[in-house]
Parts: C-alpha cells; structure tokens; sequence
C-alpha cells in the first residue's frame, strides 16, 4: 500500500493521546476492497472498528460502471463513469471518543469528466450540511498521471476545523457531490467519462476530555495539501 508520504505519516499515528498529533480512525486506499460495485466498502485501516465504517457510491443512472484503476501513488482507487449532477461518494465512521475531526481524501477526472464538486457532512445521514466548493483536475499532461509509484499533491484536498456536530458521535457521515455537468475540460461531461477518489481518511486531532482533565494535543495540521477551507468559518 503506497499514499502520500504525509499522509503516511499520519496513518502510522499511534493512537491519540497528550503526546501524539493525530489519529486516523478510518482510512481508504482501496487496496484490500478493489472496488466494481457502488459499495459498501470497509475501511482499510484505522482505530474504529471496520464494521463502523463505509465507503460508497450513490449514481442516478443505472448504468454507472465501478472500478478500481490506480490510484494517486497506489496500485487502486475508486472509480465510476455515467455521472449526473447529484450523484455522490460517501464515507462514514464513528467519531466516540474523538473531537477535531478533518477529512482527507485525494481526487481526479478524466479529461471529459466532472469538475465541480462540494463537501457535505452530517451527523445522522438526513440532514447534510455545504462545507465548501471545490474543482477537480484532470488526470492528464501536462499533470502528472495517476500511477502505482508515484503521488501527487496536485490532487488533495482537506476539509479541517472544529465542528462540534461531528464529535463524539456515534456515526458521521462525509459527501463529495456534483454540483454540476461542467467537465475538467469546460464542456458537458460525457458519460464515458469518470473521476475517482484515493488516500481517503477521517481523522481526529483531539479526544473527548475525561471529567479528570483535559487531554491536549496539537492542533497543526502538518499535510500539504491543495485547498484548505474550515466549514465552521
């Protein structure tokens, strides 16, 4: 399994405590699952129990094609084609325990594929709320090729800030949605055409504080990535 080399160094985390930074309790690399279907699929790794956590595809059209071709720096992702606007991934863990949650995950179209996206989360699965906007970029020259070996920063993405509707919940649930039928190129995406997601994680840099005291970790997130945006700002 190959991801990011920050990344990595998050997910080799111990568990939280005072001295440690972080915590992934779920991560997906799609190595284990190589997905051909729309899901569910467990998480990789990560302190939650597998069983608490999901990924998954939902697609209006009943003839989205799933596949798991390489990913950004690992040898699969979580691909589909025949997307419309509304159609979204999904991922979900339980967050007991934890406080400070940020979403990670990495992302790329196909030249005719679609561009516009945003970042939903909810901590029941009814009520979504918008975090923010964001553009995908094509897997294609003159950016470098999703490949097995190598990774690229150019497509990460994180959403990171103090939501208190996502900790210490017993189910959280993260969405990626079209927000419209722009293409990475400019025009009309085509339904041949896909995107897919990699290196997926939702990770906690706090712990709910005991009735004895206070745990305190750092807050300063140390991945680089593309786009910041706090959903609480």
């Amino acid at each position: 399994m190959k991801i990011t080399a920050a990344l990595l160094l998050i997910a080799a985390s111990a568990p939280l405590c005072a001295s440690s930074r972080a915590a992934v309790l779920a991560g997906w690399t799609f190595e284990s699952s190589q997905p051909a279907g729309p899901g569910p699929y467990a998480p990789d790794f990560g302190l939650v129990s597998p069983s608490l956590g999901a990924a998954r595809l939902v697609h209006a059209n009943p003839a989205a094609a799933y596949s798991s071709p390489s990913g950004n720096g690992s040898a699969h992702s979580f691909s589909s084609d025949h997307w419309t606007v509304g159609d979204y991934y999904e991922f979900t863990t339980s967050t007991i325990g934890y406080r400070y949650i940020t979403f990670y995950w990495d992302q790329a179209s196909s030249s005719r594929g679609p561009r516009d996206f945003s970042v939903q989360y909810s901590a029941d699965g009814v009520t979504f709320f918008p975090a923010w906007p964001y553009q995908v970029q094509a897997d294609s020259p003159p950016l470098p090729r999703w490949n097995p070996v190598t990774a690229s920063g150019l497509y990460s993405y994180e959403l990171s800030g103090s939501v208190a509707a996502l900790e210490n919940k017993s189910k959280v649930y993260f969405r990626l949605v079209l927000d419209s039928s722009t293409s990475v190129s400019g025009g009309i995406i085509t339904d041949s055409s896909e995107t897919r997601v990699d290196n997926v994680m939702i990770i906690a840099w706090g712990v709910v504080p005991s009735p004895g005291g206070l745990a305190l970790v750092s807050l300063a997130a140390t991945t680089p990535t593309r786009r910041r945006r706090d959903p609480a700002a």
